[in-house]
Formats: C-alpha cells, structure tokens, sequence
C-alpha cells in the first residue's frame, strides 16, 4: 500500500501540472474574429483580462482591448458598459436599507442566452448579477436588492416587473406571469424563461442540454488478502494465503452537469474470483505416562473456492478538470454476490489414533469427515481509488476494505485492484 501511495502521489503530481490552452475566439475592435488560444481555467468570477495566444503571438486583452471572446465548447463573453447596485455583503450582513448606490464600469459579461433578448452575467466574488441586452440598446441590468428588517430579510424583487415587462411588450405576459411571480434571483431560474421569450416572439429553438453518459469496458486484476485466523479440526491460527486472480466487467457512469464534467456517479458490475486449497499432515501426542499416551496422526485438507459478482455503487471528482491527461479520486459501496449455493470453508480431515491406556488396553481409532465454517453469499465494503483519464482510456488503483465473510470468525477478505478501462459510448 505504501509503494502503491507513492506511485499515486508521483502520477498526480506530474498530472496537475501538466495543462493546455483552449481553442477559442476573440473580436477586436474592428468587429474582425481571430481564432486563437485562451489560458482558460473555468473561471468562476468573471475574469477583467484574457490571456490569448494568436500567430505565435501571446496577449493580454482587457475588455477596454476587445469587443468579446468565446472559448469552444463553453462560453463566450460580451464587452460592456454596465451600471448596477453592487453589493459586497452577504444575507447575513445585508444593510438596513436598499442600497441606491450605483457602480458604472466596463466589464466583460458571460452569455447566458442568446437570442433577441440576451441574458448576461456577470460573477464576482461576494455576488452575480444579471442583465439584459435587447437589440442595440443599452445592457440593462435586472435588479434584485435586499435589506434586513429585524431579524427578518426584505427583497426587492424589482428583476421579476421588469422580466414582466418583457412579456408585456411581446403581449404573452398572461402566459408565463405565474412562471415570472415564481421565478428567484438565479440564472437557472432566469435562464428558462429568457429562452422561452425568444421562442415565442422570434421562433428560436434552443438545445436541450443531453445528458452525459459513458459506457467503459474494463479488465484488471485483483490481490485478495485474508487476515483472519481460523481453526480446523485439529489446526489452529490457519491463515489463507494472497490470491491474485483476473477481474473484468461493465462500468457505467453519469456525470453531474458541472463544468468540465467534474463530478459524477457510477455503477460498475465485475467478476472476480479466488480459491485455496491447503494440505497439512502431522501428529499429536498426548502423553500422561508410559502407561497413558496416545498419538494421533491427522491430515487436513482445507479449501475455499468462490466466484463473486461485484456491484459497485461510487461517486468520482477529477481533481485537475481542464488538462488532457485526468487524476480523479473515487469512493464508493461495495455489494458482491457469491455465484453458486457452496458457501463455507472446508476442512477435510482425516486421522488415526493409537496408544494404550492403564499400561495394557490398547486404543487405537479412526475418523474422518469435514468441517465446515459457514459463510456468507452476501458481502459488503468500501472501497477509495485513484485514476488517470486521458481521452476513452482510464488507469485505476482502488483498495476495498476488509468485508467479512463469516458470522463465527468474522472471516475477512480485503482486496487491492488495478483496471484498465476503455469507454465504448461517450
């Protein structure tokens, strides 16, 4: 486990310091779009410059530089001249009065919504606000104040009339006004209402987001390890050996809408399998005296033999989401399934008794049979991993911890894997 930790550690060392540039655009002033590349880091505040690289030539672009820029596959960014009520305090620090004050400045304002009436966004660190752009007019923003009274919080939900008002001036207010009156200060409350704008006045459609799936086959191995002790018939402390054994199965997984498909939740089924059988031959000597002893010669055979289906119901986060090369952990809760009715240990014996007793009455007997320890055909653990994704192949180390196989002994089996994954549907 040890060497199995710093392995890990030195991948995900490497990995996380590995990164790439995006495809994307930008339009100068000019109005001309120049394919290029950004230093883009899925940025959760709205960024005041951009890093591009275009010819051969890097830049930084501030949004006085630059009329707007889209990264490929996620946003694209409006230049602005906005005025809002900026807010720098949380709900629990809200004043006692809506605040009148007005911040005027440049910024660059993430696309929402395209269409006749386009909903923009701009995050800083305390707050996002909201805005709206029809046409060639001004970009107006949505207004939501709040205020504490007492100990109770006011809002002023002025965004939801002026949101009304758009559908008024499109005279299908009626339609949506009970959407509007629900709606809350959110860009997926907003969103959905935007689009529905644009579809009833200009008939623009809008792409259902698909949900994100993938489908991988894997291959591995698995090290079975026993740390319990258990008895036989005449053996005591017996412990199983490690069993290696090749493991293989179907992994399906969802990913949580987030950026870069960060997080996501899966289930796997696989099938595995480990055996032992063991000999052992001695004697036992029970000596009183030289005229009461007896010595019996035993031979145990023991044996162990189980094929598992193994469901694994787990949860994974990529750590380093915008670099090719992918480090994720995961975690999860493992059921495995014991194929077939035969479930104990067995313990074969066989043995032969001789000696005498009170000087001159032999004894001398046989007996032979199986001893069996009963286990479950239902076992449960946990299970923690670290993996590489590069495109449709991934790389895993999980460890499962120690499940008990057996309601006497509290037999346990423990086990350390490695997988080859390659994803079939994407």
């Amino acid at each position: 486990m040890k060497r199995l930790t710093l392995f890990a550690l030195s991948i995900f060392i490497y990995c996380t310091g590995y990164s790439r540039d995006f495809p994307g655009y930008y339009i100068n002033k000019n109005g001309d779009s120049i394919r290029c590349f950004f230093k883009f880091n899925d940025w959760e505040i709205t960024p005041d410059a951009v890093v591009v690289t275009a010819n051969n030539t890097t830049s930084t672009f501030t949004v006085a530089d630059i009329i707007g820029f889209g990264i490929d596959g996620y946003d694209d960014y409006k230049s602005a001249k906005i005025s809002y009520h900026k807010g720098n305090y949380t709900l629990l620090n809200a004043p006692d009065n809506f605040s009148d004050s007005i911040t005027s400045k440049l910024s660059f304002l993430k696309i929402l919504v395209k269409g006749k009436y386009t909903l923009l966004e701009l995050a800083e660190s305390s707050k996002s606000y909201l805005f709206i752009h029809e046409h060639d007019g001004e970009v107006t923003e949505l207004v939501y104040r709040v205020k504490r009274t007492n100990m109770d919080i006011e809002e002023d939900n002025a965004y939801r009339y002026q949101i009304f008002n758009l559908f008024s001036k499109e005279r299908i207010a009626h339609e949506y006004s009970n959407h509007i009156t629900k709606s809350s200060y959110t860009s997926r409350s907003i969103k959905p209402l935007i689009k529905k704008l644009n579809t009833k006045v200009t008939g623009i459609t809008y792409a259902k987001k698909k949900e994100e799936i993938a489908v991988d086959l894997f291959i591995g191995g698995i090290d079975h390890k026993f740390p319990t002790a258990f008895d036989g018939m005449y053996t005591t402390g017996n412990r199983i050996d490690p069993v290696k054994s090749i493991s293989g199965g179907a992994n399906f997984l969802y990913f949580i809408p987030s950026r870069f498909k960060r997080f996501s939740v899966g289930l796997s089924a696989g099938y595995s399998s480990y055996s032992h059988s063991f000999t052992k031959s001695d004697s036992i000597v029970d000596f009183v005296s030289i005229n009461n002893h007896r010595t019996t010669t035993y031979t145990e055979h023991q044996s162990l033999e189980n094929k598992v289906i193994m469901v694994n119901l787990y949860g994974m986060g990529i750590l380093n989401p915008h670099n090719k090369v992918k480090v994720y952990l995961k975690g999860g809760f493992n059921t495995n399934f014991i194929l077939g009715s035969k479930n104990s240990i067995d313990i074969a014996y066989t043995s032969q008794t001789k000696g005498v007793r009170n000087g001159n009455v032999p004894v001398e007997g046989s007996s032979e049979g199986v001893k069996r320890i009963p286990t479950y055909g239902l076992y449960y653990n946990l299970n923690g991993g670290i993996g590489l994704n590069a495109g449709n192949h991934k790389l895993e180390f999980i460890y499962y911890t120690p499940g008990v196989l057996d309601p006497v002994y509290k037999f346990k089996l423990k086990m350390i894997g490695v997988y080859y994954y390659f994803t079939i549907i994407k």
